[in-house]
């Protein structure tokens, strides 16, 4: 890690103290020593376009995961809430944890008091 910018290795040590989730704390396990690894997940922060929140599932900044569902969601409640939104739908389908991450967005909104 000794290459490794100063802002991935605080964004991976910061994972590692914080995430309570067992998956993403295995993931990271497996990522301790892989430099380039690290650097693929922490690099940036998964973007929300167009087409909503799009990535690959697994830990870091620049994947998808109960994290980034959470921040994204807690974007759109901003939105929501300023433009005067009481209530909002969350849905979700059959692919990989799209129950959880629709459950991680309906909590995020409920704490911004949208129904």
């Amino acid at each position: 890690m000794d290459t490794m910018t100063k802002s991935i290795k605080e964004q991976f040590d910061l994972w590692d103290r914080c995430v309570q989730d067992d998956d993403l704390r295995n993931q990271l396990a497996r990522l301790k020593g892989n430099q380039k690894a690290i650097e693929d997940a922490f690099y940036c922060d998964l973007e929300f376009g167009t087409a909503g929140l799009r990535g690959v599932l697994g830990v870091g900044t620049n994947r998808l995961n109960v994290y980034t569902v959470a921040r994204a969601s807690s974007a759109v409640a901003q939105y929501l809430c300023k433009q005067g939104a009481k209530k909002a739908v969350v849905c979700y389908d059959s692919r990989l944890c799209s129950q959880l991450f629709a459950q991680t967005a309906a909590s995020v909104f409920c704490e911004y008091g949208l129904q």
